[in-house]
């Protein structure tokens, strides 16, 4: 052949046969420095002239990789850990790489040779972890095409077979599922006695901390990152251009979308200001809006330990601190829920929270927007938009508390 010849494997005459009686094939071609390569690892004659097509195509391309120049699954998993840590991701991120790479890749993968990945050892891989954790498994699939992808790009491997190969089937269920468990998403008069609680006995930073997550909607690391620059209480706004990893480090938000302005209401502006000329000068050093005593980034633990649960038990929400009914996210949702009953739209919603894409919104909050729906009138919407009418004041008033209130039984995982 002219690009490289197939041939079984003879020795002193004979076939060699492996142990199940079948007969080695074996693969000879120039690499593209013009050094000869051999491949004797096929089991059939058309699996080997499978290999050398496909090979001969890359080289025409510029991408083969013989095995000889290819690396082991392991060297390029310290290769993106390494590339992680030198593009300055957050710790958090690091460590959670670090673990995907540690628990799952090293020990099932670590050994073979990116050359000789085949989508059916990816695939294999993909369902064991999923055996485990359909939602790790698609996470640590994620890891792995990006472990791929840059050792691709480095020229250590011609294609990345993860591009082809789908997340489990059982993880990709469980994400579109309906959320199975069960949360409490605070009611109007749940929220009344919250805050009437953290005004009585956590006044300033605690009372203003859950006032803003309450009436904004904002992530607790994105709260624990607030800076005083960044709120404009004559304009009634706060953008959010940062955020407070699990560490304490300042860095960026969550995705390019979660970098966003929200309006402010009336209330929770005078709460803001009032905790403004109050706050200690200890705690002004680095302008955070709800720093701890010296004025450093407030760990999340010390706000669970400290207030978010005490709180709910000075409310009567609960008898003790590990009986409270809510977390700090469930504020966010019930954010959500609100914005939703006032009538805003997918995208509206999306931008506000901060989500990546309309389509995450939907997946965490559709069944409050199909509520919304059922309770519209299409006779009225109608005559709404024909007429200039709309609909009663007491009428809307009565469709958000109860849209809110059919959306406290579901589950909602963070986002």
């Amino acid at each position: 052949m002219a690009n490289g010849s197939v041939y079984q494997l003879i020795r002193d005459g004979k076939p060699v046969l492996r142990k199940d009686g079948k007969a080695i094939w074996c693969v000879e071609y120039k690499a593209t420095d013009g050094k000869r390569v051999t491949k004797s690892t096929f089991r059939t004659k058309r699996e080997a002239e499978s290999y050398l097509a496909e090979a001969t195509v890359e080289k025409r391309k510029g991408v083969h990789v013989a095995d000889r120049d290819s690396i082991t699954i392991e060297k390029a998993c310290e290769n993106w850990l390494k590339d992680a840590a030198a593009n300055g991701l957050e710790r958090s991120t690091q460590d959670q790489y670090e673990r995907h790479v540690r628990l799952y890749i090293k020990p099932r993968l670590g050994d073979k040779k990116l050359s000789q990945l085949t989508m059916a050892d990816v695939s294999t891989f993909r369902d064991d972890v999923a055996a485990g954790s359909p939602k790790m498994s698609a996470k640590v699939f994620t890891s792995l095409r990006s472990i791929i992808a840059l050792a691709q790009e480095k020229g250590f491997v011609a294609t990345n077979v993860c591009a082809a190969i789908r997340r489990s089937r059982r993880s990709q269920g469980k994400r579109h599922a309906a959320p199975a468990s069960k949360v409490v998403i605070p009611t109007q008069v749940e929220v009344g006695k919250l805050l009437k609680a953290a005004a009585e006995h956590y006044p300033g930073k605690y009372h203003a901390m859950l006032a803003t997550a309450i009436f904004t909607g904002l992530r607790l690391s994105e709260l624990r990152g607030l800076i005083w620059d960044n709120v404009d209480l004559d304009g009634a706004a706060l953008k959010v251009l940062q955020r407070a990893d699990e560490f304490g480090e300042i860095g960026s938000p969550k995705s390019k979308t979660s970098t966003r302005t929200i309006p402010l209401g009336p209330s929770l502006v005078t709460i803001l200001r009032a905790w403004k000329l109050a706050q200690p000068l200890a705690e002004r050093g680095r302008g955070l809006v709800f720093p701890n005593g010296v004025g450093n980034v407030e760990f999340a633990s010390n706000i669970h330990d400290r207030f978010i649960q005490p709180v709910q038990v000075k409310a009567e929400l609960a008898a003790t601190d590990e009986e409270a009914p809510f977390s700090w996210h469930d504020f966010r949702h019930l954010y959500a829920s609100v914005q939703i009953a006032l009538g805003k739209t997918v995208v509206e919603v999306q931008k506000l929270l901060g989500h990546s894409t309309p389509s995450t919104t939907l997946n965490v909050y559709a069944h409050m927007f199909e509520a919304r729906e059922e309770k519209r009138n299409a006779g009225a919407d109608a005559e709404a938009a024909l007429l200039g009418t709309s609909q009663n004041k007491s009428e809307r008033k009565a469709d958000s508390r109860k849209i809110t209130e059919k959306s406290s039984v579901t589950r909602i995982k963070p986002r």
